[in-house]
């Protein structure tokens, strides 16, 4: 008895010291943007001198058909190779790259030679897909402690890009496989050490997910389109659904690797503001949020302008500059 009583003055210590500690920090978020012309340097100094402050992420976009009429994979002749210039010039201001590599031909939807997974399967790609991954590991090796991430295949489950399940002899099961097929051709090169990959979906499905073993991040386009008042869509409610939706499956980080909102239905800056911080409060899962900077009329699902410059009064763009600046805002990918 008098020995419990002696130590009850020390857990009514560490009990209060316990409650007292502040808990653990949400780690900061990484900041990017993607523009179809990321490429080229000059837009990336564009986009920071607008936007006030270097952004973690940087997106660049890569077919594998766009070959400018060459057999081959050539570097410097289309966007097909892996974009090493880039990527190292990237590296060397600290950003670190997501490249979209898209299993497509621009000039040809219809040929389904890159965008059926039954190709990749039966090893027809092995040669271009080898040659990319070693370049990745060369890139790679110049800045050990960067990321260089890799988007393949977004928006599979989808029915607007030739590549997505259900067109041509797309699969679930093949497209899986066909995931797993490329992240292992990775392996076999030691390009694991410096990429990193990122599924990404509008609507997270099950059906459709590798399996953790394959994927580093789970991405999450978050498009606000609002061409009026009633189409409106604030930035939570939608991010709540699908990270709740991927949180069944997977347990791997989150990228919002597109976010945008149009203009016509609402406020573009308050849309930005609200949805930003409540993305930073609530879902600690989120590491990075990629803005879509372009606009694209000439898709056919009939986009708004989602350029942060728009609405002319820069409203948006000041409200993007607002949070950029900020600490919570000024995280890196890890």
């Amino acid at each position: 008895m008098r020995r419990s009583l002696l130590l009850l003055p020390l857990l009514l210590a560490f009990l209060i010291v316990a409650i007292a500690a502040p808990t653990a920090a949400r780690s900061r978020i990484a900041l990017g943007a993607s523009d179809p012309n990321g490429w080229n340097p000059a837009v990336l100094d564009a986009h920071i001198a607008k936007v006030g402050v270097k952004p973690a992420l940087w997106s660049l976009w890569s077919n594998w058909g766009s070959r400018a009429g060459q057999a081959n994979c050539v570097y410097g002749t289309g966007n097909c190779a892996f974009p090493t210039d880039m990527v190292v010039h990237l590296h060397n201001l600290g950003i670190d790259p997501v490249i979209w590599w898209q299993p497509h031909d621009p000039g040809n939807r219809t040929s389904g030679t890159y965008h059926r997974y039954a190709r990749i399967l039966s090893g027809q790609h092995d040669a271009y897909i080898r040659q990319w991954a070693k370049a990745a590991k060369r890139a790679g090796k110049l800045h050990p402690g960067r990321r260089i991430i890799i988007r393949f295949a977004h928006e599979q489950t989808g029915t607007w890009f030739p590549w997505g399940i259900g067109k041509f002899d797309n699969t679930k099961k093949n497209f899986k496989a066909a995931w797993r097929y490329v992240w292992r051709e990775f392996k076999k090169v030691g390009a694991l050490k410096y990429v990193r990959f990122l599924w990404s979906n509008v609507w997270p499905r099950r059906y459709a997910y590798p399996g953790d073993k394959y994927v580093d991040y789970v991405g999450l386009t978050i498009l606000n389109f609002g061409w009026d008042s009633k189409d409106w869509r604030p930035m939570d409610p939608m991010v709540n659904n699908r990270v709740k939706n991927a949180s069944k499956f997977s347990k791997k980080p989150v990228i919002l690797a597109e976010v945008a909102s149009g203009d016509a239905g609402g406020s573009k800056a308050r849309w930005i503001k609200q949805g930003y911080k409540k993305a930073y409060k609530k879902y600690p899962r989120i590491k990075g949020i990629m803005w879509l900077d372009t606009n694209e009329p000439h898709i056919e699902a009939g986009h708004p302008d989602w350029s942060l410059q728009v609405p002319a009064d820069q409203s948006a763009l000041a409200a993007y500059r607002g949070l950029a600046a900020q600490g919570k805002f000024r995280g890196r990918i890890k």
